[in-house]
Order: structure tokens, then C-alpha cells, then sequence
């Protein structure tokens, strides 16, 4: 969707849109976990009520705006229906971990803790969210991003910080040196940031499992949704979830029950899911061994019941959209793995009765699974086809019901820092993508009728 991880542990796998995202999730995997962000989103994003908190406003941080310099056209032949048009250029380094949308425009996650706002996507403006460094035995003590989500007042990013006690010696393969506890930070703008430390998290006090951190968030009952994994190993771990009407005080939910076979919270290796503002919500809980996949769903967040209709044997689910403004079905999106690699999709207009199959592109088959976001009266994923190297080339899918899906234009037109991100927002649908020694942002025009 811990000392603090390296690049490469920072994308193992964890799992929306409006979350997107999490702990930096899985380009090294072979199904690449973006946290998506943005693209769903009507509770408030803003804190209402006065919250202890650390306000670190933009002028007080060296900011640095970046011009956007429009690159060439990608080479069709003729107008596209759809077509991606690069816009910006921008200075980040190649760990990124999403873009969410706002009215304010955009915001784009930099680990461990960078923001790059845009008004439109072509020029950004550059900041950090606000941590107070120290040490303890030797360790430095610091925080880092894991998700980013935007909503009608304004941007959250959650993630998780370093805490005493902390050991005097490290040790590779368990444990991390020092606890880890949640953190989250919310803003108007993507400039100017305020900071949870301070607010105990869970709000009433009652403690999590050790080196807890939030590693995913997405709209639900009239405000977030957060999956807290615990990564008391090399992996994440655990089934804990918050909610949150401001995105800084944050309440414990009543998770689901434990897949069958597992013992307990421990042998679940991820979770997360999707909400409508009513406060029904679907979350799904992966097992390493496998994989497996089970799908949880209530009415209200305070009893679960199990989603037979789905056979998650063999799949990491990986992404999930709740039905929009348009009454679009709940769409899942993963993959397969008992005979080699299938991406596959499954859709519920009522999340009783599913139907379920697999994304079929022309070929070169699928080799990545990059975001997946409303689009129009449909739906638009982004992943990759191309196995010689990893990314790859991104390229663009579209599907009107989110069970066939079809390539934007023929595979390899797409230039190598193709979108890999996106929002939908104020100046349109942007997408973002890694090139040399920056990123590229993208303006996704659908001439579509």
C-alpha cells in the first residue's frame, strides 16, 4: 500500500484509489503496488478542530519551483480516442510513492518524506513534511511516508516514525533497532503541513503491536480508512485498522476476522480496501502462503462477513475502487499465480454476487500492474508489458466495465517515463512517470464521445 527501509524494502507488497498507496509497494515485486490516491475522495481532508499538532508552513521550508517544460508529442500517426501528453519535468529521485488530487491541485509522495505540489502539473513546488530528527543509541530517529490521498479540503499522508526504546545493535532479517509508532500529517495546498506527533494514535491510547505503522489510506464513511501493519520481520504484518474524519485523530475499527488457517494477525502479510460515505466498505487480507486472498465485507464497520463469491487462492489482491457518484460497480484488481502470471479483475454491483476474470491485453502479456482509477462512465489502468526491464514501458488500458479491457493505441508507442501514477483533479487527469534523473508528468486528454 522499521528502521527506515532501503528502496527496494520500501515496494515489498502491502496495497486504492484514494489510497492509495502504500509503504512504496512492489516495482521490485512483479505486481507493483502504487498508492493511489486521489481519485475518489469527498470526506474532508482538513482538521476542523484545533489538534496538537507541528504547522510547518511552506515559507519556512526551502522550496524550489521547478518550470514545467513540455517534451514532444508521443509519436501517433493520428489524434488518439485517448493519448497521454507530457507537460512537466521535475527533479525527484526514482522513490516515489503516488499522486493524490485536491482542489489545490496535486501532490506527489517522495520518500522518505518529500512533497512536490502543483497547481496543474507543469511546474512544482518542492517541501518536506515536518519531523524533528534526534538519536537514541546510536540510531537516528526519523519518520517516513508510506500513502498520500487528497479529498475536497486538502491533502493526508500517513506513514510511520521511529521511537524508543531502541536496541544497541541492529540485526538483519528481524526486527527493526527502534519501535515504530503511526504518524500521519494533513494540508490545505501541499505546501504547508501539519503534523499528528503530538496525538496519540490510537486517539484513546490503547496501544498497537510493536513497530506499527500506517502503510495505506482510502475514503470511507465520511472520512479514511487506514490499514497499521506491523513489520516485526523483514515483512509487514498484521490486520489493525483506523478511521479518521480529519486525517489526524484517528480511532481503532473493528477488523475482520482471520482468514481460516491463520492463528493470528501476524500470518496476515497485507490488508486494505474501499468505502462508500455511507460506511459500507469491502477490506481484503492477503496470506503469504500461496498467496492467498480472503474478501471481508460490512455494512457499517462493526460486523464482517466473509465473501464466499471470491476464490482468492493463488492471488494478491491489489487495488479497489467503491462505486463513484456515477453508481460504478466495487472493482478489485490483482493477480494470479497457479500457472505462471494472470492479472485479474472482479466486479460487484452489490458485494454479495461477484464476477471475476482475467485482464487480457494484446501481447506482449502484462508483466506489471502499476494503478487503477475511475475514468469517464469507466475505468483506466496503468502497468507495463515489457519484460526486458523492469518497469518497463508503461502502458495505458481502458475498460467501460471493468471486465474488458483494451490498449491505448499499439504497445511500445509509450516512452519508457510514462505515467506510472495518477490523479484526477482540477487541471484534468494527471499521470506521472520516472525518467533520467527526474520525473515526467503527464495530462491525460480522452476524446472519447
Amino acid at each position: 500500500m522499521a528502521v527506515t527501509p532501503d528502496a527496494a524494502e520500501r515496494r515489498l507488497p502491502v496495497s486504492t484509489t484514494a489510497a492509495t498507496g502504500a509503504r512504496g509497494q512492489g516495482i521490485r515485486h512483479v505486481l507493483a503496488a502504487l498508492l493511489l490516491a486521489g481519485c475518489v475522495a469527498t470526506p474532508s481532508a482538513a482538521p476542523s478542530t484545533p489538534t496538537p499538532a507541528t504547522s510547518v508552513p511552506a515559507t519556512s521550508i526551502p522550496a524550489t519551483t521547478v518550470p514545467g517544460t513540455p517534451g514532444p508529442p508521443l509519436p501517433t500517426k493520428v489524434p488518439a480516442a485517448f493519448e497521454w501528453q507530457r507537460i512537466g519535468l521535475f527533479a525527484t529521485n526514482e522513490d516515489l510513492g503516488g499522486i493524490a488530487a485536491a482542489p489545490a491541485g496535486y501532490a506527489v509522495l517522495e520518500y522518505p518524506r518529500t512533497i512536490w505540489a502543483s497547481p496543474d502539473g507543469r511546474g512544482w513546488t518542492k517541501s518536506e513534511l515536518p519531523f524533528t530528527t534526534s538519536t537514541s543509541n546510536g540510531w537516528d530517529l526519523e519518520a517516513h511516508a508510506n500513502a498520500i490521498v487528497g479529498g475536497p479540503d486538502g491533502f493526508i499522508v500517513v506513514g510511520g516514525y521511529d521511537h524508543t526504546p531502541c536496541r544497541t545493535e541492529g540485526g538483519a532479517g528481524g526486527p527493526p533497532p527502534c519501535d515504530r509508532k503511526p504518524i500521519a500529517w494533513t494540508s490545505p495546498d501541499g505546501r504547508t503541513w501539519s503534523s499528528s506527533v503530538g496525538s496519540a494514535i490510537p486517539a484513546d491510547g490503547s496501544e498497537l503491536p510493536m513497530y506499527s505503522e500506517m502503510v495505506l489510506i482510502w475514503a470511507a464513511a465520511g472520512g479514511w480508512d487506514a490499514a497499521v501493519e506491523a513489520r516485526s520481520s523483514v515483512v509487514n504484518q498484521g490486520n489493525t485498522l483506523l478511521h479518521s474524519v480529519d486525517g489526524l485523530s484517528w480511532t481503532r475499527l473493528i477488523s475482520p476476522p482471520l482468514p481460516a488457517g491463520a492463528h493470528s494477525a501476524i500470518e496476515v502479510n497485507g490488508h486494505g480496501g474501499m468505502g462508500t460515505a455511507t460506511g459500507q466498505r469491502v477490506v481484503w487480507q492477503r496470506q503469504e502462503d500461496g498467496p492467498t486472498s480472503t474478501l471481508w465485507s460490512t455494512e457499517d464497520g462493526t460486523e464482517w462477513s466473509a465473501v464466499p463469491a471470491v476464490d482468492g487462492t493463488h492471488t494478491e489482491m491489489r487495488f479497489a475502487l467503491a462505486p463513484n457518484a456515477d453508481g460504478q460497480p466495487w472493482l478489485l484488481v490483482g493477480g494470479r499465480y497457479n500457472e505462471g502470471q494472470t492479472l485479474v479483475w472482479w466486479r460487484s454491483d452489490d458485494r454479495v454476487a461477484w464476477r471475476s476474470g482475467p485482464i487480457t491485453p494484446t501481447e506482449p502479456l502484462m508483466q506489471a500492474l502499476f494503478a487503477v482509477a475511475h475514468l469517464r462512465d469507466g475505468f483506466i489502468l496503468l502497468g507495463s508489458q515489457d519484460a526486458d526491464s523492469h518497469p518497463g514501458r508503461p502502458t495505458t488500458w481502458l475498460s467501460d466495465d471493468g471486465m474488458t479491457w483494451s490498449t491505448v493505441g499499439e504497445f511500445g508507442l509509450e516512452p519508457p517515463d510514462g505515467p506510472m501514477w495518477l490523479a484526477d483533479g482540477p487541471a484534468g487527469l494527471i499521470g506521472v512517470g520516472h525518467r533520467d534523473g527526474g520525473s515526467s508528468t503527464w495530462l491525460g486528454v480522452d476524446r472519447r464521445t
